[in-house]
């Protein structure tokens, strides 16, 4: 597909309704991590799909592999030319001479020197790089790669960074631009396709503004991570033998039977299917016994509730780690994180409690004290603030700012064997809502 205002050519994103819109070009090589339960031995894409699996290609025995190259200038002597097979550097403009050097800079983002060119009106070499000055460093690949990479500093208060990719014929096939760059920051320009079709790239500084460029690496990454469907994406690979190997990143709670597939690549085409089965193991920070229980007292309770509303106003979401040692139980669902799901759960788990139980308190005993009042007033506030009111003091963006808590009084919840009301659950069932709106 050709875009008609920038006549950048793109892949067509491919998906129909019995597979994922998955890759960003048909020859790209594709994979899913997917969660099997009761036993399940094979993949299809009814299968949850589960996010943030690490995904390296190694070799055919199993050793890591890297299949990019970099022209670092802290390579070579100061102002001696930077060489290496596969590219060829050159300056472009009508104010620099085309040989880049390499020089000292304040502005290298690794070691201390940068790629610089003759001003040919100063006589001196320049460490910028700008196409409002028609300083420009073009990079041309012996062969067309997939991924081009490149440390760009700002040599302005705000400067802004842009990399083309050109394929063979000379088109215009990929564009970014940086946001902006404050003076002495860097930042990595990336350029990718989903197949070697990068046969050049342009880089200097965009919108009047100029960068000092360093570090440049061109290739094929052999890393990836799946996303929320579980699909992960790799470019193509060149033809060989390969091994997949496959890690959670919460080995905690998810288990790889079978971490490493084998696979070929020949002629563009991958031998066989690279779907990693995976299974879900009890996660540490859920009370084996009762989910609900989070405090593991042998009984829920609003206390439960409240104990990972409490975490969730300190920390805020997360997954957790070996920091958080058990009891409490905050992870509720077992997903290996604390979020306003796990305090939904108890509670629908006293709503369901109280309606199979009948009604669970006696009217004509209850009481409230003035500390069950106020414990009911801040687990209200809690949620409330949780699910994002008082939007006039607090975006929706800083909502987990651990100042705008105070902590709920826990220990002044009485147990549901205790006298309660049924004003306590009448709560529940509104905190519910508001949490649920959170999901």
């Amino acid at each position: 597909a050709v875009d008609a205002v920038t006549g950048i050519r793109s892949n067509v994103f491919v998906g129909d309704r019995a597979a994922p819109a998955s890759s960003v070009g048909d020859t790209a090589i594709t994979g899913h991590v997917w969660l099997s339960q009761d036993g399940e031995q094979t993949f299809d894409t009814t299968k949850i799909g589960l996010q943030n699996f690490d995904v390296d290609v190694l070799d055919a025995s199993g050793s890591p592999l890297s299949l990019t190259q970099s022209l670092e200038p802290d390579d070579f002597a100061n102002g001696t030319s930077p060489s290496l097979d596969g590219v060829t550097v050159t300056a472009v403009g009508a104010v620099v001479a085309s040989e880049i050097l390499t020089s000292e800079s304040t502005f290298a983002t690794t070691g201390s020197n940068v790629f610089t060119a003759l001003d040919t009106q100063a006589f001196q070499q320049s460490i910028s790089w700008s196409s409002a000055r028609d300083q420009v460093l073009r990079a041309q690949f012996d062969e067309p790669v997939s991924h081009v990479w490149i440390d760009a500093a700002s040599l302005v208060d705000s400067g802004y960074a842009r990399i083309e990719a050109y394929d063979i014929d000379g088109q215009l096939i990929r564009r970014v631009t940086s946001g902006a760059i404050s003076l002495g920051q860097s930042t990595t320009m990336e350029v990718s396709s989903a197949t070697p079709q990068i046969a050049s790239v342009l880089v200097f500084g965009h919108a009047g503004t100029s960068v000092a460029l360093d570090n440049l690496r061109f290739g094929t990454p052999t890393k990836g991570t799946s996303d929320s469907l579980g699909v992960f994406t790799l470019p193509m690979l060149p033809d060989g033998e390969y091994q997949l190997r496959v890690s959670s990143s919460n080995p905690q709670v998810y288990r790889l039977p079978d971490p490493n597939i084998s696979f070929s690549v020949s002629e563009g085409a991958v031998s066989s299917d690279l779907a990693v089965r995976a299974t879900q193991s009890t996660s540490l920070w859920q009370n084996p016994n009762n989910r609900a229980d989070v405090n593991n007292s042998n009984s829920v309770e609003p206390l439960d509730a409240l104990l990972v509303i409490n975490a969730l106003a300190k920390s805020g979401p997360r997954e957790l780690t070996s920091v958080d040692v058990a009891p409490p139980y905050y992870d509720v669902n077992g997903d290996g994180s604390i979020a306003p799901i796990d305090a939904l759960i108890v509670i629908n788990e006293i709503q369901q409690n109280r309606s199979l139980a009948g009604e669970l308190f006696n009217h004509q005993n209850a009481s409230v004290d003035r500390q069950s009042d106020d414990t009911l007033e801040a687990f209200d506030v809690a949620i409330g603030e949780l699910a994002g009111e008082d939007s006039d003091e607090q975006s929706q963006g800083d909502r987990w700012d651990v100042q705008r808590y105070a902590a709920i009084p826990t220990n002044s919840v009485k147990s549901h064997k205790s006298d309660e009301t049924d004003e306590a659950l009448s709560l529940l069932e509104l905190e519910a809502q508001m949490l649920a709106s959170l999901i």
